[in-house]
């Protein structure tokens, strides 16, 4: 546990997680990685907790670890601490929110106290919660990813991405963040060098470029196996150039243990 972790779940037995809105906007500023230990916390004070569920599955995701999410809400639910309402809505939340790539959370405390700063006005009244943000914040640390950490969770999280969204059986998958990696050379051949241009000038922020291997039908009509789409190569690639927001930039064909997968490498964001 962080210096201060218990501060927060302190606050929250007195003052039920959700019953202040300024509270919720302020917890926001935390990185994701810091809600979500803390909301593992103070979720056992309270099991039936809605806004627990909320936010702690909205932080799941924005911490890279969306596979936590659904399964999560579903033990809410399965365990009868969510009802079904409560439940689907959430899920809903969660679908929709997993198809988009800019989260725009705070990464470090430094970003978490500036935005404290800027709206400290607003939360006058709740000056008390705003005294454990500020104490949690200057005696914690982030300790940073190593790369290799970061690309499997990453790695992980987009597999699991395009399985739920495609439905599609995945042979391998591997990615390289693009800004400030001197290893990302040797995925440039055959990629958009243009498009790669632009996103290292403007810095979009955690930006990978993902090498993913789909398996194809037996035969030779080029067609994805997929329990969701009956569906082409050059279909499946249109519908992911509109899924990332990024387009494919080059495309292959391999063959593992006499199967056949298509290649595709293409940019996205975090």
């Amino acid at each position: 546990m962080k210096k201060y972790q218990e501060k927060f779940v302190e606050y929250f037995k007195k003052k039920s997680f959700g019953s202040e809105m300024p509270v919720l906007t302020t917890f926001s500023f935390l990185p994701p990685q810091d809600r979500c230990e803390i909301l593992e916390k103070v979720l056992e004070i309270n099991l039936y907790n809605k806004e627990v569920y909320n936010k702690l599955s909205m932080a799941y995701l924005k911490n890279n670890e969306g596979d936590k999410s659904l399964p999560f809400l579903t033990k809410g639910f399965d365990g009868k601490y969510l009802d079904s309402h409560t439940y689907y809505a959430l899920v809903d939340k969660i679908v929709d929110l997993s198809k988009t790539s800019n989260f725009g959370s705070a990464t470090d405390y430094k970003q978490t106290l500036e935005l404290i700063k800027e709206r400290i006005g607003n939360f006058s009244e709740y000056s008390d919660f705003i005294e454990i943000m500020v104490l949690y914040c200057n005696n914690n640390t982030i300790v940073p990813k190593s790369y290799e950490s970061e690309k499997r969770e990453f790695s992980i999280y987009m597999k699991n991405k395009l399985i739920k969204e495609f439905e599609v059986n995945i042979h391998m998958i591997d990615c390289v963040k693009v800004l400030n990696n001197p290893d990302v050379e040797r995925w440039i051949s055959g990629l958009d060098l243009n498009t790669y241009k632009q996103i290292t000038e403007e810095k979009q922020g955690n930006v990978f470029i993902v090498l993913a291997a789909i398996e194809m039908n037996d035969d030779d009509d080029d067609t994805i196996v997929s329990t969701k789409y009956e569906m082409s190569d050059w279909e499946l690639e249109n519908k992911m150039n509109e899924f990332f927001n990024f387009p494919v930039v080059a495309r292959g064909s391999i063959e593992s243990n006499n199967t056949k997968y298509r290649i595709y490498k293409w940019y996205t964001a975090l």
